[in-house]
């Protein structure tokens, strides 16, 4: 028995359920590779990310700064 035949006798209704069905899982399957891909390389990037010793260092030297200029203020 050939495919063509094979075809005929399940009919075209069940194709089209099958072939949408297997559309529809093809594609779930893909975005949830791609994304849980994104989600693990997230963990790896740091470009907006400032380490804490950058942060309180920096706040510090304004501050000091600022408390410098006021002192200069004072008659």
């Amino acid at each position: 028995m050939n495919l063509l035949q094979r075809m005929k006798d399940i009919g075209w209704k069940k194709l089209l359920i099958y072939l949408v069905f297997s559309v529809v899982c093809i594609v779930i399957i893909g975005f949830s590779i791609v994304f849980g891909a994104l989600l693990l390389l997230d963990r790896f990037d740091t470009r907006y990310q400032e380490t804490e010793v950058n942060e309180t260092m920096g706040k510090n030297l304004v501050d000091d700064q600022n408390r410098s200029d006021l002192i200069n203020f004072i008659p």
